[in-house]
């Protein structure tokens, strides 16, 4: 007989969204069991998991001759049966004459991969019990995987059993131990040390004209392209991360040619699979897709001969694409709403989402639930529901849907990838806002002090991206053209010049108003500086 093999996995995936992307289940039990015998033969083994419910499932793994031989199984969690043998079979119904008589019934295994069996079952917290007793005849393997759904987990999104809400010292990583051997907070799974981007290694020109990037730019799923929008020339610029330089979109015409979009674009968003990018063209109300496998403007309504960018509404600025690629959510400046653009069909869904004052930054949920959005004149942050797309009460205490209060004109947004934390720029005071998803409430960043502090930052901050490991999150400051690096485990600003007795941010190009982005890998800061039409490259020492 083989012994049990016995695999605890985490699944966890990041998203990333524009201006400012998980599984929905994580594996807490894999087991594989064998059965070699003519006995039946029971197993047991434990494991640790969170209250509440979770799916069983159980696959046939037997090959060759095992495969038609296997029978059945008794399972149970906790020592209540959850599968029988009769879960094992699949009734089949047959009619036709025999002899006179008519035969009904025909029964046959579930067999992989046609088949699995699912149970919802339930889970305490701690220690549980499974137990599987195989009832083969002839031997057989089976699969047995406790599936542990993420709406059900969400306060510990990567299985560690540690709660993310403050406790987890790493909440995007694997680490149930907790270890912390330099006692900083950061537990060693995660901990590099402060090793981050923290220089500029590289300068690159955008655009034809000395005022470029505005708002936007994003980096592509698999870390191949940066994709930046030039607001002065109506056009989007793609720079190939291998080089850091600037590709021609068009080789039949002279010199490097950018992308022509609408007019006045502003934010960016690339697609999960990277097959698309959305721009807001802020000018003329409307949203451009390129199509990245030839940088070319795709039609977007083939009844008309013109290339046609979707309509929508008055001053389209902020952008983000859902996780599944199937939906687009822009924020319209100018008219107080947000258009949702189904990407099957290149139309805005109705009805147009109203919001409060001027919203204008947008980052959603890397689960795809929903949407954070920043309403500039407003000071709050309005929260989207996707699956209706209605704005949502986030203080259940009034009678109004009320926003969350965040600082002074609110720009950039970013989620956190394990979407626990909404990172938000307040341009009119110079601070981030930290906003808990859990219950959308403004943490207080400082506990030393009777108020809820945000984090203070530099000059005029406007973009604001957190890096994939959720470690770090960069803002760019507008006014005194540098970047400030936020350390997430604590909030509290990194000092990447440890010569120097100031907590000191990263030095960028003129007035970088064009939005941040990080690469997929988080070795590369990248940052749109509006006054110099460059892009500051920040990377390591």
């Amino acid at each position: 007989m083989k012994k049990l093999s016995m695999i605890l996995t985490v699944l966890v995936i990041f998203g990333s969204s524009a201006i400012g992307h998980t599984s929905d289940e994580c594996v807490v039990f894999e087991g594989i069991f064998e059965k070699s015998t003519r006995r039946s033969v029971a197993k047991f083994e434990h494991f640790q998991a969170l209250d509440g419910e979770a799916i069983l499932k159980v696959y046939n793994e037997s090959e060759g001759p095992h495969a038609k031989k296997f029978s059945s199984a008794t399972i149970s969690i906790n020592r209540k049966k959850v599968v029988r043998p009769w879960d094992f079979y699949k009734r089949k119904f047959f009619r036709f004459w025999y002899h006179g008589k008519k035969k009904s019934f025909h029964y046959s295994h579930f067999k992989q991969p046609d088949d699995v069996i699912e149970k919802t079952v339930e889970l305490t917290k701690g220690q549980n019990s499974l137990e599987v007793m195989m009832h083969s005849w002839r031997g057989g393997k089976i699969k047995v995987e406790i599936v542990k759904p993420k709406f059900l987990a969400s306060d510990d999104l990567d299985c560690d059993f540690i709660s993310d809400d403050g406790d987890d010292n790493c909440p995007n990583d694997f680490n149930p131990d907790q270890a912390d051997s330099d006692g900083d907070g950061i537990g060693d799974v995660c901990d590099n040390g402060d090793v981050y981007p923290n220089i500029v290694i590289n300068e690159i020109d955008v655009g034809t004209g000395p005022y470029g990037p505005y708002g936007g730019i994003a980096v592509s799923p698999g870390g191949e392209f940066v994709y930046v929008s030039n607001y002065g020339d109506h056009t989007v610029s793609v720079i190939k991360i291998d080089g850091n330089i600037v590709i021609d979109t068009d080789p039949n015409q002279d010199g490097i040619q950018d992308i022509t979009v609408g007019s006045f674009p502003i934010g960016v968003s690339v697609t999960p699979d990277g097959a698309y990018v959305y721009v807001s063209n802020y000018g003329d109300d409307s949203v451009s897709v390129i199509r990245t496998s030839d940088n070319t403007v795709i039609d977007t309504d083939p009844s008309t001969v013109e290339t046609d960018p979707i309509p929508v509404g008055d001053g389209p600025s902020g952008i983000s694409v859902t996780p599944d690629g199937a939906y687009v959510y822009v924020t319209n400046y100018r008219d107080k709403t947000v258009s949702v653009i189904d990407t099957s069909t290149y139309t805005v869904i109705d009805p147009i989402i109203t919001m409060e004052a001027a919203p204008i930054g947008v980052s959603v949920t890397p689960n795809g639930v929903y949407a954070y959005v920043s309403n500039f004149l407003d000071h709050t942050v309005s929260v989207i529901r996707t699956w209706d797309n209605a704005v949502i009460d986030t203080d259940p205490n009034t009678v109004e849907t009320d926003p969350i209060p965040v600082g002074n004109y609110p720009f950039g947004i970013s989620v956190t990838p394990n979407g626990a934390y909404a990172y938000v720029s307040n341009y009119g005071d110079d601070s981030v806002s930290v906003i808990r998803t859990s219950d959308n409430t403004v943490i207080d960043t400082d506990p030393s002090t009777v108020e809820i502090d945000p984090i203070p930052v530099g000059d005029g901050p406007f973009g604001i991206s957190v890096t994939p490991n959720g470690a770090y999150a960069y803002v760019n400051n507008y006014h005194d053209n540098t970047v400030s690096v936020i350390r997430t485990s604590d909030n509290t600003l990194v000092d990447t010049d440890p010569n120097t007795v100031e907590i000191d941010p990263i030095p960028v190009g003129n007035q970088p108003y064009g939005g941040i982005a990080v690469s997929p890998d988080g070795n590369f800061v990248y940052v749109g500086n509006y006054g110099d039409g460059t892009v500051s490259v920040i990377g390591f020492e």
